[in-house]
């Protein structure tokens, strides 16, 4: 603060007052009423009342400001703008030509690169419109936003507030903003190259994003919008009708079960009928969030070709135990330890055994007396053993 600030007097009021009030039209011809001294004193005690009011009431302001008058020249400043700009005492002045604050203003760096007079051209028509914006950045990161406006008796004032916290909290919001931008993107990437159908609720079952296989599949079977972004899926699946009905409730149960936390994960196969042939699907649900469960994430997987598979391995066992028990002897599988796994008919028919009170037994509790079966021990688990029966 510059050692004269509290002192400027008469002379500043006299020069803020011009620079602040409407000029007065001129006065009607006549006569002059005289004014006298007493009149003088009353003017002179009611300007100075009036400057040390204004004077309060800029010192007290958070913002920094400055006012030029219509030349424009500084008329009057605050301590807090001294403080904001950095400048040393003795630098900003009364009358002091805004060129010259523009000057000391750049030589903080506060404008950049450049040298004074491309500084000074690039903001030599700044001040004359009625209102402008404008920011400050220092070296050391320092941003104060500056708000100008045009003064009905010329001249203009500038306020400066510092907005450093707030552009940095607004940079960090951005980077926060771009990295989830970044994940969003991976996690789209992510889902698009599973093969399965997903779809992510909020807590309200409503979908908020699926992937790109569940779209394709939407568009294709032509679904309700319940199964798409902005849909309830609960309500689709509940109100489904046809062969779906059935299975379509009990997804629906099972997914209000995840979003409300009674279950940590839900599945069920069902078929569908597509271009007349049957398709099988497998449906997961499980929650989003580790405690407090603010949605869920559903898959549909085609598990076709997995339940074809189970069919012909079936069919391959229901044939192959149609062999072993159509044959003349008796077969067995045993585990690791000796113990009986599986035994054909004829097994249990040789040994006058149940079929049910063989399984698990030790193998040398059929032939104690037999050789083979002392050793039988040391031959793989699972191996099948047949006797002939004579």
């Amino acid at each position: 603060m510059p050692k004269n600030i509290a002192q400027r007097g008469s002379r500043e009021g006299s020069d803020l007052r011009k620079a602040i009030r409407t000029k007065p039209g001129p006065r009607p011809a006549g006569r002059r009423k005289p004014i006298s001294l007493a009149a003088d004193q009353d003017h002179l005690e009611v300007g100075r009342r009036e400057t040390d009011l204004l004077r309060v009431v800029l010192e007290n302001r958070d913002e920094g400001m400055i006012v030029f008058d219509k030349d424009p020249k500084v008329a009057t400043y605050n301590k807090r703008f001294i403080e904001l700009l950095g400048f040393e005492d003795g630098t900003i002045k009364i009358g002091l030509p805004w060129t010259k604050v523009v000057q000391a203003t750049a030589k903080l760096g506060a404008y950049g690169s450049g040298n004074q007079k491309q500084i000074l051209d690039a903001r030599k028509h700044s001040h004359r419109g009625k209102f402008d914006t404008d920011e400050l950045i220092f070296p050391d990161g320092t941003v104060l936003a500056i708000k100008r406006r045009k003064l009905a008796g010329g001249g203009f004032v500038s306020t400066f507030r510092d907005i450093t916290r707030r552009r940095k909290r607004t940079a960090e919001l951005q980077l926060a903003l771009e990295n989830l931008r970044k994940l969003t993107e991976i996690q789209n990437a992510i889902l698009n190259a599973l093969p399965s159908n997903i779809a992510l609720l909020d807590d309200n079952a409503a979908v908020i994003a699926i992937n790109k296989s569940w779209r394709g599949y939407a568009n294709r079977h032509r679904l309700t919008a319940g199964a798409r972004e902005g849909g309830n899926y609960v309500l689709a699946c509940e109100y489904a009708s046809g062969p779906f009905a059935t299975v379509g409730t009990k997804i629906a149960n099972g997914v209000r079960a995840v979003l409300s936390g009674k279950r940590r994960r839900f599945s069920c196969e069902y078929p569908f009928t597509d271009a007349g042939k049957e398709r099988w699907f497998l449906m997961v649900s499980v929650p989003v969030g580790n405690g407090d469960i603010h949605g869920a994430i559903v898959s549909h997987t085609d598990i076709t070709e997995q339940k074809r598979l189970q069919r012909n391995v079936i069919a391959s066992e229901e044939h192959l135990r149609a062999i072993v028990e159509s044959t003349g002897e008796a077969i067995l599988t045993l585990r690791d330890d000796g113990t009986i796994a599986s035994a054909n008919t004829m097994t249990t028919t040789l040994f006058v055994y149940a079929n049910k009170k063989i399984i698990g037994k030790h193998v040398t509790n059929l032939l104690p007396e037999f050789p083979f079966f002392q050793s039988i021990s040391g031959i793989p688990g699972g191996t099948p053993h047949s006797i002939r029966a004579k």
